[in-house]
């Protein structure tokens, strides 16, 4: 729904806000002082429609979010994660065997 992709957007947007942020101050997230923690299944969730899309072109996409513990890691660096590991797997399968590729997420 529109409502549904105005808040992947807001998620998109916080995430990529973090990483600029830490980008600019030239740190990484394993020094800050304070780790900050996340909803890990809404971050994969919003992570995922974000991605869906381009990882579809090569391979289905399967994703079960059974819970959603809260980990001790920035959203922002968790989502960047989670894309990076689907854009990758992505392009790891042949997109003309799209019917047999199948990447799977569960949290």
């Amino acid at each position: 729904t529109a409502l549904e992709a105005h808040a992947d957007s807001l998620a998109a947007i916080a995430q990529l806000k973090g990483l600029v942020s830490r980008v600019r101050r030239g740190t990484r997230p394993s020094v800050q002082k304070r780790a900050s923690q996340c909803d890990a299944g809404r971050v994969v969730d919003a992570t995922v429609r974000i991605v869906r899309t381009e990882v579809e072109k090569a391979a289905r996409l399967g994703v079960v979010l059974e819970s959603s513990p809260t980990v001790a890691i920035d959203a922002s660096v968790l989502g960047q994660v989670v894309l990076n590991l689907l854009l990758n797997a992505a392009q790891a399968v042949r997109p003309e065997t799209r019917s047999e590729n199948l990447i799977s997420v569960r949290v």
